[in-house]
């Protein structure tokens, strides 16, 4: 027994509560000189509190539960974040997790930084974390922590959680709390799957709630998340900035009726850099009446082909709460994208002050596209499409867009309440027979319902009209010859 776990069994021997079992605290370095040697003394259950400095060195845990935590755990000073750090000096994973299955890691209060992740060979998956390494079946949780400066020639700068070198297998649950991302990079961000944290699990339970993610301006995808058939993913406060390209990315797969939640989801990056996409992919099996509830997703100063994507399988979208402002895409995608095979509703959307296409190549897309989603509340209001000539027109048959703010795909759907003001359409193509339009609903039996209100909408040739019942359910109306 440690002085510490003697002392509390003498304050509560009389009480008849104490055990040799009994968690201790074990300090660093007032009881033990390392980190490494504190964990190595501990028991299951046990809390190794670091006081503040700067550590070097390469940490293993033990195959039990475990606390690790600095006087934050206590304090709740983020200046006990900020000054108890953890430094790999790039020699390698500052901290390996490996507990045995039913038990916790917890790591809390640390800065993590100069972790240096490891190819084994070029195999998919065939790579360890820079910072952390999180080993198959254990479950961790992560919070009130910051990572700086890791890096990896792959993936998992930050974090890779997973069987390494193993495409399938039980892992475990992961919570990451309060954490913050600070430029973490990969050294070869488009080569295959990749993701400053590379995260890889099964039959468990994923949380990611207040989470900071700030790219300085590189281009390393921030997140990729690949679960499959967990019990539940819950996504809450997520922001990813000053991103240059690339994004997060959550593919799940869902086993339970209500086991999904995206919530508060914020993208912006500074001028001259492209933003992050942030992707997600929920499947679900068993259960057929699954939802996945998503709520106030936050778009802004983008400059990618494609800001958001949302394509769901066998599962219902219940979207409330979509910002998308600040987009200039001179690529060929639209801004947001939002499909499902089975019907959804998507409401209160905000689409403002936005650009797409440009004078020259490239053909403005929909800021909004979707697929199977009944649409309600929508405000459009201060965009610019832009459609250029066709240099071949002769063989193309000219430029045109249908849908320049909002495109709507599938069978029986019900737009409501939609309204357009002081958007413009430029049509610069001359040959084109097609005429540009605010919105398109793209199949028929689309119903209009509620107030809808459109307005002039386009430049040149065109000039805007109050849609008939007739054009409301054909695929192309709001602006014509």
């Amino acid at each position: 027994m440690t002085r510490i776990r003697k002392l509390a069994c003498c304050l509560l021997l009389g009480l008849g509560l104490c055990s040799p079992g009994l968690a201790a605290i074990l300090h660093v370095p007032l009881d033990f000189g390392e980190i490494q040697s504190a964990m190595d003394a501990s028991a299951p259950g046990d809390t190794v509190l670091v006081a503040p400095g700067t550590y070097t060195g390469l940490y293993t845990s033990p195959d039990y539960t475990l606390t690790l935590a600095s006087n934050y755990l206590f304090s709740q000073d983020s200046t006990d974040i900020n000054e108890t750090v953890l430094d790999g000096e790039y020699a390698g994973t500052i901290l390996d997790i490996i507990v045995g299955e039913g038990n916790w890691f917890t790591l809390c209060g640390f800065t993590l930084q100069h972790g240096q992740g490891q190819d084994i060979n070029s195999s998919a998956y065939c790579f360890r974390g820079g910072a952390l390494q999180i080993n198959a079946p254990s479950n961790a949780e992560i919070k009130d922590t910051v990572f700086r400066e890791n890096r990896a020639p792959r993936g998992g700068a930050v974090l890779n959680q997973g069987v390494v070198c193993g495409i399938a297998g039980l892992a475990g649950s992961l919570f990451l709390r309060n954490v913050a991302c600070y430029s973490n990079t990969t050294d070869a961000p488009t080569g295959g799957v990749t993701g400053v944290l590379f995260i890889r699990t099964s039959a468990s339970t994923m949380v990611i709630d207040k989470f900071l993610y700030n790219g300085g301006g590189d281009s390393s995808r921030s997140i990729h998340v690949s679960c499959s058939l967990m019990d539940s993913v819950y996504v809450n406060d997520l922001t990813l900035l000053d991103c240059d390209g690339n994004g997060a990315g959550i593919g799940s797969s869902i086993v339970h009726e209500s086991g999904q939640v995206f919530t508060n989801i914020r993208t912006s990056a500074a001028e001259g850099l492209r933003g992050a996409a942030f992707v997600i992919q929920p499947i679900h099996y068993v259960v057929d009446s699954s939802v996945v509830v998503v709520r106030n997703m936050d778009y802004g100063d983008q400059r990618l082909a494609l800001s958001s994507s949302i394509r769901s399988q066998s599962t219902t979208l219940d979207i409330d709460g979509v910002k998308i402002h600040g987009f200039r895409n001179i690529d060929d995608a639209p801004a947001v994208q939002i499909r499902s095979d089975v019907p959804g509703s998507m409401r209160n959307v905000n689409i403002y002050n936005n650009v797409a296409g440009d004078s020259l190549t490239h053909v403005a897309e929909p800021l909004l596209w979707t697929v199977n989603m009944n649409l309600d509340s929508v405000y459009v209001h201060d965009n610019r499409s832009i459609v250029p000539g066709d240099p071949q027109v002769a063989s193309n048959g000219g430029n045109d867009v249908q849908g320049a703010m909002v495109r709507a795909e599938g069978q029986n759907i019900t737009l409501s309440n939609m309204r357009f003001e002081n958007n413009r359409v430029d049509d610069l193509d001359d040959y084109s027979d097609h005429s540009p339009s605010e919105i398109s609903p793209f199949q028929l039996g689309a119903r209009i319902v509620g107030r809808c209100q459109w307005n002039p909408c386009c430049t040149k040739h065109f000039s805007g009209t109050q849609p008939s019942a007739q054009l409301c359910s054909r695929s192309v109306f709001g602006c014509s010859h």
